[in-house]
């Protein structure tokens, strides 16, 4: 028995099983996407909706699969050459493996891909979006204070959809930092595109978080930038889910919090054309009208 099969056995299923990464869909969201990227090599694994993720060997979510077996020690004891804070599988990683220098790629100006989104030509020179051939992804430089932190793939036939370049610490990044302008307020969401869009229909305030989820480190950026965060969850149960655990990070650090929603039937900011018509409604506001965001986000 593999390690993939040892995982399939305890209940997950894969769409991607070759190379260091594997792909499966989350049991824990109704997951379409197959969301659960999990790195064998290195024992981490990040749901892209936020449900759970770590570098623990696959510890917690093992627990969390099964918490009336301890399948982490099944496994350790399956496999006794493997680490328990950091895995190496007895399989060496691929040679043929692709790496590449993403300031060396050519700009995706004129993809097809793009064009359906939306994004102009002097977005894509804008913020610095490339493409890259051989993988057919649209490649998205991440830069902070000047500095190439990394990149995310966004791979346009394959999946997962949404890669994050080894090395590259999402908690502590919001992007595009460098090109948010911000008055009293900065808007949170939750995609790459739905900022990229934003800014180029002159929302300028507005910075993702590369998923629901906002770390505390997160949060203590978006605190330099303004002491209002609106928050915009996408406009379904998980968008809702994580909204609120956002607010409860935020709001330990003192912050306002508010709200907004894509208008019409607009699912995030990346659909939208329109963003004159956004309303903003702040968590203080709710409580005093009784209100949940489900009752905000369907008068949307």
């Amino acid at each position: 028995m593999t390690i993939i099969e040892f995982l399939e056995d305890a209940g997950l299923i894969f769409t991607k099983k070759t190379g260091e990464e594997v792909v499966a869909y989350c049991p824990w969201h109704d997951d379409r996407n197959a969301s659960l990227a999990i790195n064998i090599h290195k024992g981490a694994y990040h749901c892209f909706n936020g449900c759970i993720k770590g570098r623990d060997g696959m510890k917690r979510l093992l627990e969390k699969l099964d918490p009336n077996r301890n399948l982490y020690q099944i496994l350790i004891d399956r496999f006794p050459e493997l680490y328990i804070r950091k895995y190496i599988d007895a399989t060496p990683i691929p040679e043929n493996v692709v790496k590449y220098d993403v300031t060396q790629l050519s700009y995706a100006v004129d993809n097809p891909y793009l064009m359906t989104r939306g994004i102009t030509n002097q977005t894509i020179i804008d913020f610095d979006i490339k493409y890259h051939v051989s993988f057919d992804s649209i490649i998205v430089p991440i830069y902070q204070k000047g500095e190439l932190l990394g990149s995310v793939q966004r791979n346009i036939s394959g999946n997962p959809k949404y890669i994050n370049s080894p090395g590259m610490d999402r908690d502590k990044a919001v992007f595009p930092l460098d090109k948010v302008e911000c008055d009293d307020k900065v808007i949170i969401v939750e995609g790459l595109f739905d900022s990229i869009n934003a800014h180029q229909w002159g929302v300028k305030n507005t910075v993702c978080t590369f998923g629901g989820n906002v770390s505390h480190e997160q949060a203590k950026i978006l605190a330099t930038l303004a002491r209002t965060v609106v928050i915009c969850p996408d406009k379904d149960a998980s968008g809702i889910k994580m909204a609120y655990k956002t607010t409860d990070t935020l709001m330990k650090l003192g912050l306002n919090v508010e709200y907004t929603f894509p208008s019409g039937k607009a699912k995030d900011f990346g659909d939208m054309t329109d963003f004159t018509r956004l309303e903003y409604h702040s968590y203080w506001k709710l409580k005093a009208i009784q209100k949940d965001l489900n009752y905000m986000m369907e008068r949307s």
